[in-house]
């Protein structure tokens, strides 16, 4: 016979892969519920309340962890002197000046001896890309929107700030208010028609990855610091950012982990995505024109060579318009337009369309890596650990046709599967205690179990 510990695993596995209606049924069948049993209702308003408590238990916990290393209840830092202790020694990086990032590049395209890539074509911040992989810590972080249902009941406001559903004996669910406050990414959602949770994952080496979840994304930034800290993960290891490029990740980042050297990396399908939208609004060509043009630009970028997407980029911006070459004499725009058209410039329809792409790269220029090194190193370019903890966390329960969430609810199921996925169910239904401990993995396991676990979910 099952002990109520493996029932309620079963039971929460269930509420986290199937729809409420048939957890519902699971549970009465189980246990036989004819003359009382569990509503739908009764199944949201427990599941939201849960993920609440988790949530208040790993802030709880995330000030234990600030307090402990001497920083102050929010996690900044009071005591220089005690900095060290934190952050350690820095470990080494493979390359360190864009000298260094040249030659290998070189090397690594084949190139004969007597020639080089040239070195002023990297941003100044692509030689600092390359970090071992050993001693590296891998802190993916994205958003991720769900359709907003319409409130039918009462929201009160209590004392303390917080807010609670229902009033009377149904008042079953309470959240800290901050957490109730629009995001910034709740801000610009169409219509106010859907809410978001923000998802963070942390790859190590030789561990499995650790999944957080929050509405607010300055909350997930206080987990995420807590989280290392923890772990020791300052110490004596590169820490690595991969994000799309929004720019409240950035700031979040930059507010929440200035105080350790550490390196932003744009999530490469991002970047050539923004590239390929720019051209197709920007740019006039034949399909085939346009994605040989796009290429070209992704290739200097791939190769870390921003100057040589700029150069491109503003060629095409900068192409004659039909009055200026009807001016010219025919033997100089002959020759003008063979050139153009042996480099595959393409002409521009919508200068404004170019300059936002110029402007985008521009703005994300520390964060354009050498990505051709990264990838021969074994190292990531993708933010797709991150995106895999959307799909585990939030999209393949939430995101479906004629679904909608409450915020309470999506956030609160959320931070269950975040805690299922972390393997602390046990821990929180018999201690009521949360931990950002990592977890030693095997080969087979990891973030590779957690893809085939993502893959499975959506095959079925």
């Amino acid at each position: 016979m099952r002990t109520p510990k493996e029932l309620f695993s079963e039971f929460l596995h269930a509420a986290n892969t199937n729809s409420f209606r048939a957890a519902v049924e699971l549970y009465n069948n189980a246990l036989d519920q004819e003359s009382k049993p569990l509503a739908v209702m009764t199944l949201n308003d427990n599941i939201a309340r849960h993920g609440a408590l988790i949530n208040q238990a790993e802030v709880a916990h995330a000030t234990e962890v600030f307090l402990k290393f001497g920083l102050d209840a929010n996690g900044n830092i009071v005591d220089n002197s005690r900095l060290y202790e934190i952050v350690g020694d820095q470990p080494p990086t493979e390359i360190t000046d864009v000298e260094e990032l040249s030659k290998a590049l070189s090397l690594e395209l084949g190139l004969e001896p007597g020639e080089k890539v040239r070195a002023d074509t990297f941003s100044r911040h692509a030689s600092k890309s390359l970090e071992y992989l050993a001693n590296s810590v891998l802190v993916s972080l994205d958003g991720v929107l769900t359709k907003l249902q319409k409130q039918h009941r009462k929201i009160v406001s209590d004392d303390d700030g917080s807010t609670t559903v229902g009033s009377g004996k149904s008042r079953s669910l309470s959240w800290p208010k901050h957490e109730t406050e629009d995001s910034p990414r709740d801000a610009n959602a169409e219509d106010k028609r859907f809410l978001s949770n923000h998802c963070a994952c942390i790859c190590v080496p030789n561990f499995e990855p650790l999944y957080l979840a929050a509405a607010d994304l300055n909350v997930l930034g206080k987990k995420v610091k807590a989280a290392m800290l923890e772990n020791n993960l300052f110490n004596g290891r590169s820490v690595v950012f991969l994000v799309d490029g929004a720019q409240d990740l950035s700031n979040l980042i930059e507010s929440e982990f200035s105080f350790v050297e550490h390196k932003v990396i744009l999530d490469w399908y991002h970047l050539a995505e923004k590239i390929r939208a720019g051209l197709s609004s920007g740019a006039v060509g034949a399909a085939e024109e346009k994605k040989a043009f796009c290429q070209s630009i992704k290739d200097c970028l791939w190769n870390g060579d921003l100057w040589g997407a700029r150069l491109l980029l503003c060629q095409c911006r900068d192409y004659p318009s039909d009055e200026e070459l009807a001016q010219m004499p025919d033997n100089e725009k002959a020759v003008l337009l063979a050139q153009y058209k042996i480099a595959g410039i393409l002409k521009c329809k919508n200068q404004q369309a170019i300059n936002r792409v110029l402007t985008y790269l521009s703005n994300k220029e520390s964060m354009i890596a050498c990505y051709r090194l990264r990838k021969a190193r074994g190292l990531r370019n993708s933010s797709n650990s991150v995106e895999t903890a959307n799909g585990l966390l939030v999209s393949y329960r939430q995101k479906h046709n004629g679904t909608s969430w409450t915020r309470f609810g999506s956030t609160g199921l959320a931070i269950i599967r975040a805690l299922m996925l972390n393997k602390r169910v046990a821990l929180w239904t018999v201690e009521r205690k949360v931990s950002f401990k990592l977890t030693p993995c095997s080969a087979a396991t990891g973030l590779n179990a957690a893809n085939q676990e993502y893959n499975s979910m959506l095959a079925v």
